[in-house]
């Protein structure tokens, strides 16, 4: 689900207008234990609890490429083409919606961002009724869970974690971002999601 999917228009969920301290509620539950799959490398000690996301039905955490490969193409996400790269349909939605960035504005970070029409203001109700609303979404659903590092400069290197639905959007990632040692990985503490 993508940012566009989730702001564009989205009304906030019946639940959280119902019960503002639902993401509260949900960000200090321990969900039941998702069944991790095998071909997972190094799942981290900080678990999905941690953001909020349980009971999902597979949690598939830092696949190498071969597996990413394969499941996107089980799943029919795209096909392999000629001389081996994967081919993908994005939709409607391709490239960098840049007006399409919200950030809850707070002391830690509001002298940091550069307030305008590209980088947009949103209440810190709005965003908890928007991490339940996705949160809800990926329960019962194979995620694939991508941690890595931002920059490759140690000095500045900043743990990211990354979930999505979809085996293509981990393989993007995978290319796109350093990957820590194998080692690193189950102590890999993420400061963005």
């Amino acid at each position: 689900m993508s940012a566009r999917d989730v702001t564009d228009g989205a009304p906030l969920p019946k639940e959280a207008k119902k019960n503002p301290n639902l993401a509260d509620i949900l960000s200090s539950t321990v969900f039941s234990n998702s069944h991790i799959s095998e071909c997972s490398v190094n799942p981290s000690k900080h678990t999905l609890d941690h953001h909020g996301i349980g009971n999902v039905y597979e949690e598939n955490w830092n696949l190498p490429t071969s597996a990413l490969y394969e499941h996107a193409i089980k799943r029919k996400e795209g096909n392999i083409v000629h001389l081996g790269p994967l081919c993908v349909r994005t939709g409607k939605h391709t490239g960098r919606a840049a007006g399409d960035k919200y950030f809850v504005r707070e002391p830690s970070s509001e002298d940091y961002i550069a307030w305008g029409p590209a980088n947009q203001e949103m209440t810190e109700d709005h965003f908890k009724a928007l991490h339940v609303k996705c949160a809800a979404y990926l329960q019962n659903r194979s995620v694939y869970v991508m941690d890595v590092l931002a920059g490759h400069d140690e000095r500045y290197q900043m743990p990211v974690r990354v979930i999505t639905e979809n085996a293509w959007h981990a393989l993007f990632i995978r290319t796109m971002f350093v990957r820590p040692a194998d080692e690193d990985l189950p102590n890999h503490v993420p400061k963005f999601t």
